[in-house]
């Protein structure tokens, strides 16, 4: 079987005005497919591609019902646009339930800092980014020289418990 041959868009219009002009004379009285049928021993192109191009002119026309080259030319841009979309949000869920897996796998805010040293005692003038409660150049409560309860009532600070471990499970404040 040979491969569909395609015919410049002036053969279609020529092709189409004869079919046009076969089926307007009223003493031959021939249908859309025996229109085609004659035409086509003239021009030499296969009766049923002439049939198509006829039957969708007529729907561009408005003559007969249908979906318009228009139409169809909107509908499949919109088709393809929709299926860039679906994998576009596809890749952007996918994207967010990885971001949300690994945001939960970071340890305490206060130990995450890669620059602290594990020896770094309550005295030490460089403090990372973890450290910090709140606003840039806050202190941490430990590090204060007043009594804080704060620092005192929380058992899970990593601080207080290195402190605790030091002075002989006093208490620090």
């Amino acid at each position: 079987m040979s491969a569909p041959q395609k015919y410049p868009p002036e053969v279609c219009d020529r092709a189409i005005r004869l079919v046009d002009d076969v089926l307007a004379d009223d003493q031959l009285q021939l249908s859309v497919t025996g229109a085609c049928r004659r035409v086509r021993e003239q021009l030499g192109i296969n009766r049923d591609t002439l049939r198509g191009w006829v039957k969708q002119a007529q729907i561009d026309a408005g003559a007969r019902p249908g979906v318009s080259s228009d139409d169809r030319r909107r509908l499949v841009e919109l088709e393809r646009e929709n299926r860039e979309l679906r994998r576009a949000n596809a890749i952007l869920k996918t994207a967010s339930a990885f971001l949300r897996r690994s945001s939960t796998a970071h340890r305490h805010a206060r130990e995450v800092h890669r620059g602290a040293s594990p020896r770094q005692d309550r005295w030490s003038s460089v403090r990372g980014r973890a450290d910090l409660q709140g606003a840039v150049g806050a202190r941490h409560p430990a590090d204060t020289n007043t009594p804080n309860d704060e620092c005192c009532q929380d058992p899970m600070n990593p601080r207080q418990t290195q402190l605790q471990e030091r002075a002989g499970s006093a208490r620090v404040c």
